[in-house]
């Protein structure tokens, strides 16, 4: 994860953040590592912040994946909100602006999905400002699953139905290849555009 210059970045995670991922990444690079970026989109994050994340996808021969800060997940118990977050959701007016900038960088090759995946954002973003919400189907857990920091999996980070009653690192290869896929519906997130 990198959200940007190393201000935005240690901004956002907290002193020190940038520096322990620059190391991150330069023990990939040296043990011959892929990486991919991902960025969080915020109400903090700049024009800037866009160029120098292509830019340094650029450099290391990578690619970057941006997403909006998300203030709310699908729980057994419902939709929940987190006050904290409030102050970094991005207004709609906001995002379109950064997916813009996005669409105009140089470098916006090295954006996962390029040109498809900002027509996508944008698109979702309009029937956001509309009001349009939608249950549409989701790939999560047919295409891929999160990985949680105890190491338990879930359909999603938004999801968290439990996909085994294992962690990864207890699980065989074939006990991973061979979960259940379930169809899921929700209201949807930037996912979709993979």
């Amino acid at each position: 994860s990198i959200d940007g210059t190393k201000e935005t970045h240690d901004h956002l995670r907290g002193e020190g953040a940038y520096e322990a991922a620059m190391k991150a990444i330069d023990l990939c690079k040296a043990n011959g590592i892929k990486i991919i970026f991902s960025s969080v989109l915020t109400s903090k994050t700049l024009r800037q912040d866009l160029s120098f994340l292509l830019k340094f996808s650029d450099l290391y021969d990578t690619f970057c994946v941006f997403q909006p800060v998300c203030n709310g997940g699908f729980f057994p118990e419902g939709y929940r909100t987190y006050d904290k977050l409030d102050p970094f959701v991005v207004s709609a007016e906001r995002l379109e602006y950064l997916y813009r900038c996005l669409k105009d960088d140089p470098n916006k090759k090295r954006i996962i999905g390029g040109d498809d995946y900002i027509r996508f954002i944008l698109e979702v973003n309009k029937r956001r400002q509309r009001g349009i919400r939608r249950l549409e189907n989701c790939m999560a857990g047919k295409l891929f699953f999160y990985i949680a920091p105890g190491g338990s999996m879930f359909l999603c980070s938004q999801r968290f139905q439990k996909l085994l009653n294992k962690r990864i690192y207890e699980c065989s290869l074939e006990e991973i290849e061979n979960m259940p896929a379930a169809q899921v519906k929700c209201l949807g997130c930037e996912c979709y555009s993979y």
